[in-house]
Parts: structure tokens; sequence; C-alpha cells
């Protein structure tokens, strides 16, 4: 009898499995998660690096509306809207070149 009862206790509980497997499950999503933020935050810094780079090649303007006011600091211009009325309009008289901007 003795024998069997050391075997029962090696089976574990089985709730006490299946909240460590949705633990698990949870901490496998949020790494997946935090991969993607930060795929999209070094596409993010790409894509604007060429158009700012395409921009002062050809002369072009870009105009890029955003809620991140960090992107502020590459623009040549930043004009401020707030319920659909500009409130301010300057020249920035030194952008910064995006690989030095961090959001």
């Amino acid at each position: 009898m003795g024998k069997q009862k050391k075997k029962q206790k090696k089976r574990g509980n089985p709730l006490w499995t299946l909240v460590f497997l949705a633990a698990l499950a949870v901490f496998c999503f949020s790494g997946y998660k935090l991969i993607g933020i930060y795929l999209d935050y070094k596409t993010g810094k790409q894509v604007l690096g060429l158009l700012q780079e395409t921009c002062r090649k050809t002369g072009r303007t870009v105009i890029v509306i955003t809620h991140n006011t960090a992107l502020t600091a590459m623009a040549d211009r930043v004009i401020q809207v707030r319920s659909g009325q500009i409130v301010s309009n300057k020249v920035n008289e030194h952008p910064v070149p995006v690989e030095e901007i961090e959001w």
C-alpha cells in the first residue's frame, strides 16, 4: 500500500498543472508581443530614415501626422494642431537624424 501512495503523490495536482500551463502560455505570448513591438520600432525607424534621406536628396516635402512628439526633432517644420486649429507653426533650425531619436 505504501508504494501506491508514493505513485499518487508523483502524479501532481491537475489544477496546478493547468495553472502552470496557462501561465506558460501567457509568458510565451508576452514574449511574442515584445518581439513584435521591437520589430515595429525598428521598421518604423528604417522607414522614417528612408523618408528623411529621400527628402534631403530630392527636395521633396513629406507630411507626417503623428501623436509621437519625439519625432518632431527630425522635422524641418513642426505644425501643431489642436481641435482642428493650428496652434503653432515652427521651423526647426537643427533637425536631428532619425537614427538619433528614441521613443
